[in-house]
């Protein structure tokens, strides 16, 4: 049990260490930040391109293009 208790703390063998910031559980709040950031540019990128006068069939082509690399 004390064990337990000073591996918690980041004491071990009675040296006090700095605990590591952990991201674990955060990856799918990361992935879906980033999709929503990404879905966001194309629709910002999609209504300039079509406001300066670029087909919607050339910008559907550049955008399928794009989302493959």
């Amino acid at each position: 049990m004390k064990m337990e208790a000073h591996q918690q703390d980041g004491n071990v063998g009675g040296i006090k260490r700095k605990r590591k910031p952990s991201f674990e559980g955060l990856e799918p709040y990361a992935i879906c930040t980033f999709c929503d950031v990404c879905f966001a540019r194309y629709n910002i990128i999609s209504k300039v391109s079509v406001d300066n006068g670029m087909c919607n069939y050339v910008l559907c082509g550049f955008m399928g293009m794009c989302s493959e690399l």
